[in-house]
């Protein structure tokens, strides 16, 4: 199986089509938000695919952690 994670930290501009090209390749997509304080939870969230999987910090870590995170989570 293939999985992506992204690492997200204010990226509403970007971050759906960055979702949904990675959902339309990878059998699983893990999206880290590290605590942004635009609307890309939202923009994420309105993606439309059951392979992506969003996890949302309560506070900034920072993006080493944000992918660590996401790694842990894709071996679950």
């Amino acid at each position: 199986t293939t999985a992506v994670v992204i690492a997200s930290y204010n990226q509403d501009a970007y971050i759906r089509s960055a979702v949904e090209s990675a959902a339309a390749d990878a059998d699983h997509v893990i999206v880290v938000d590290d605590c942004s304080t635009d609307n890309s939870v939202s923009e994420i969230r309105s993606v439309q695919a059951q392979n992506v999987t969003v996890v949302v910090r309560e506070s900034r870590s920072g993006v080493s952690e944000a992918f660590n995170l996401g790694v842990r989570a894709s071996n679950e």
